[in-house]
């Protein structure tokens, strides 16, 4: 959330590898404290940081927490790498959706993936790059 505006639950689940309902839970918990804002559109329930201090806060707490694993690992491990987010754009259910994540998970280089449905977006961690999800039609 510190680099995004706002993040569909379904975003932040994704991000911090958990399911949807316990990101939600501890979203709503954010926002009981005064932490982050809440929109909703249709069933889609969106989150941002509430304001610029509170912004200001997570970027200090990430940027340490950077630097205290490059102290104590020296670099960073491979298990540790970040998922990329890609839109993508066609799927008309969620059934296209699953589709699409388990061909993405079978290409060479792709450590994980997942599929939002509800954001369009697919979630990829490895060194695969979209141009090749494109060249091997999974898209």
């Amino acid at each position: 959330m510190c680099q995004d505006d706002e993040l569909c639950v379904c975003d932040i689940a994704n991000i911090i590898g958990v399911t949807v309902a316990n990101a939600s839970h501890h979203s709503v918990n954010a926002y009981k404290q005064g932490i982050v804002k809440f929109r909703k559109r249709g069933k889609l329930a969106f989150y941002s940081l509430d304001d610029e201090h509170i912004r200001q806060i997570m970027m200090i707490a990430l940027a340490f927490k950077k630097e205290c694993s490059r102290c104590l690992v020296g670099a960073k491990n491979s298990s540790e790498e970040e998922m990329k987010a890609y839109l993508v754009q066609g799927f008309t259910c969620t059934n296209c959706a699953v589709i699409f994540e388990n061909n993405v998970k079978e290409l060479p280089g792709v450590q994980d993936a997942k599929v939002n449905f509800g954001a369009s977006k697919v979630y990829v961690k490895g060194t695969t790059t979209i141009e090749e999800i494109r060249k091997s039609r999974s898209i």
